[in-house]
């Protein structure tokens, strides 16, 4: 007789999951499967918020005005599945009775709608519901989340932290065979949503740090990312620019990556994704030392780390990197030649570009393989099976 699979319900239920989300939830552990139910008028009103900038504006508004979590409760609110034996719930809090694991991915201010305010003034509110004894496990997915949870919750909440690096799923694909006086291809990955995130992504230094290598160096700069009309009509003066600013297929997207020959990634905060697939990928990468970055690349190893601006005062403020989206932030000339001093090292260097993509699919394979997730998941889903029974 077979085992019986496990149901876990995922909460809340949503229209459009992170790619991060649907790497776990397409790959469970052996003896689980994760279920949602359907998405209710109230997840899509809220969907529809979200993507629309003015009511994203007058939704935060609101919360800044209140300091409330009532409205994030009420828009998550799901309802319980039959046959689910535990709830998975990302970056949220359930307030049900079933069991439950905190998943949270990126920083654990998600739990006050990425708001610090409203975060402060509910942390105790936040507390008791993760002090609970059907609070089961707290997974966070990298150091830096659980060193903000240590700071602000109590010895009981942090007893249930564990670690469980963020996997992406194995990707076939081939590289690119070039010759050596092929231009080498440099990527820069944006927000292919919201062209107002083209400056915190940090793509007007990317620009700015391709400017300044190209007349040295054999080398095109490939832009995906949506951005503001003006830069547009910029990049298209270049014809060393190429611009990706539409949504295109998977397979495209992989290809663009297989082709590509480093990462430059001048971005404000951390972006999980594109770090994830270009150390899948085997791309160098040259970042700055914002938040998080240090616990997936490794300096002078497989990427450039270079020191951030010490004029962005906003770097340095209680609230960062909740602030990443304050206009003042704005690029360094130190910090453009510093990059560009390293990215002109990697276009030269085809020995130490190679060298350095090698050990970033090693870096890949140690932290953050597939098989490993799933090995900690289910050893973390089986103690919460095994305690609710």
């Amino acid at each position: 007789m077979e085992d019986k699979i496990i149901k876990i319900q995922l909460y809340p239920a949503s229209e459009k999951l992170h790619t991060a989300y649907k790497t776990i939830f397409s790959n469970p552990p052996e003896g689980y499967e994760f279920i949602m139910p359907e998405v209710s008028a109230r997840n899509k009103f809220v969907h529809k918020i979200r993507v629309n900038k003015t009511a994203r504006l007058i939704y935060k508004s609101f919360i800044n005005l209140f300091k409330t979590t009532k409205f994030i409760e009420w828009s998550n609110k799901t309802p319980n599945i039959d046959g689910a034996k535990f709830v998975f719930a990302r970056n949220s809090i359930y307030k049900g009775k079933l069991p439950w694991v905190l998943y949270i991915l990126d920083v654990p201010y998600a739990l006050g709608g990425y708001n610090l305010n409203i975060f402060m003034k509910n942390r105790k509110i936040i507390e008791k519901y993760l002090e609970k004894d059907n609070c089961k496990r707290i997974i966070c997915t990298d150091e830096a989340s659980i060193e903000i949870m240590r700071r602000y919750f109590s010895e009981k909440v942090n007893d249930k932290i564990i670690l469980i690096k963020q996997a992406i799923a194995p990707i076939k694909y081939k590289k690119r065979s070039k010759t050596r006086d092929e231009e080498v291809r440099i990527l820069f990955m944006g927000s292919i949503n919201n062209q107002d995130d083209f400056y915190l992504k940090g793509g007007a230094e990317a620009i700015k740090i391709f400017e300044c290598i190209q007349q040295d160096c054999n080398a095109m700069l490939i832009v995906r990312c949506k951005v503001p009309e003006q830069i547009k009509s910029k990049i298209k003066e270049n014809p060393r620019i190429i611009l990706i600013d539409e949504v295109i297929p998977y397979e495209e997207l992989i290809k663009l990556y297989a082709d590509s020959d480093i990462l430059l990634f001048p971005a404000h905060s951390y972006m999980l994704m594109s770090l994830l697939e270009s150390l899948h990928f085997g791309l160098p990468i040259i970042a700055l030392d914002v938040y998080n970055v240090e616990n997936y690349l490794k300096n002078n190893y497989n990427a450039f780390i270079i020191k951030k601006s010490e004029k962005v005062k906003e770097y340095y403020e209680k609230d960062y990197p909740l602030n990443i989206r304050n206009k003042k932030f704005f690029y360094d000339e130190r910090v453009i030649n510093d990059m560009a001093e390293k990215l002109k090292l990697l276009i030269k260097d085809r020995k130490l570009r190679e060298k350095m993509g090698k050990n970033s699919r090693k870096l890949f394979n140690e932290r953050h393989s597939l098989k490993d997730m799933q090995i900690q998941l289910k050893k973390t889903f089986d103690e919460v099976t095994q305690n609710a029974d």
